[in-house]
């Protein structure tokens, strides 16, 4: 049974299964109507924050401090060296050729092939020490990145640039529809990502956004004080 005390971070599905990890590293696989736990050995005070899979049974996790495992089968999960420490990494994306895309603090945002080679580290060429919660990948070697206090930088290419943000508020959550992006974050922030320019969809509601979804042509906002709900075609217009 899924152990209903343990602290979920993040979810992904893969083929038939779903897959969730949280805090002491917990990484849990639904099959059928029952959860499994994966990893056996449950660690203190280390997180796990994002999961993510490029095939069914092909999947990464990574978290606190660094902490990155890796599987294959989707039974063992063996940890990773992605050469990183003391900086949590908060999301995982990937592209279509399989290449993993990974945000988090201290300007760590990654890329590396899908066997874990180290291909580019974005940033502002290493100066950039921004937190970085999530990023959509529009292509490859295309992706923005996006976090604390409203920093946006978008990757293309070999170029790197600062997306002009007159909204200091946080972003946590984001959504690509086609090749539009949608950013979330405090105070009901709604940001329109769309050919290189923001347009401010925020809502009146000074809640924080921390994550969303479509759904039937509706936008739900999962924020910290309930679930809002907006047609997709307002957002979108």
């Amino acid at each position: 049974a899924f152990p209903d005390d343990h602290n979920i971070t993040s979810m992904a599905a893969a083929g038939q299964s779903i897959w969730a990890v949280g805090y002491n590293e917990m990484i849990v696989q639904r099959i059928g109507s029952e959860w499994v736990q994966k990893n056996k050995e449950l660690k203190a005070d280390s997180i796990l924050f994002s999961v993510h899979f490029t095939s069914e049974k092909k999947g990464l996790a990574v978290g606190k401090f660094g902490i990155a495992r890796q599987t294959f089968d989707g039974d063992t999960w063996n940890e990773v060296d992605l050469g990183v420490q003391d900086a949590n990494l908060y999301q995982i994306k990937s592209d279509i050729k399989g290449n993993w895309y990974i945000a988090g603090e201290f300007g760590n945002l990654l890329k590396l092939s899908g066997d874990m080679a180290p291909l580019k580290k974005f940033g502002t060429s290493g100066r950039d020490k921004g937190t970085y919660f999530g990023l959509e990948v529009l292509g490859v070697d295309d992706c923005i990145a996006y976090g604390l206090q409203g920093r946006i930088i978008h990757f293309k290419n070999d170029t790197e640039t600062v997306v002009l943000n007159p909204f200091a508020h946080s972003l946590y959550a984001s959504l690509k529809i086609g090749s539009d992006v949608l950013l979330f974050g405090a105070e009901g922030t709604i940001l329109l990502y769309r050919n290189g320019s923001l347009i401010d969809k925020s809502i009146k509601d000074k809640v924080a956004i921390i994550d969303a979804i479509v759904f039937n042509d509706m936008l739900f906002l999962g924020t910290v004080s309930g679930i809002r709900t907006l047609p997709l075609a307002e957002i979108l217009k």
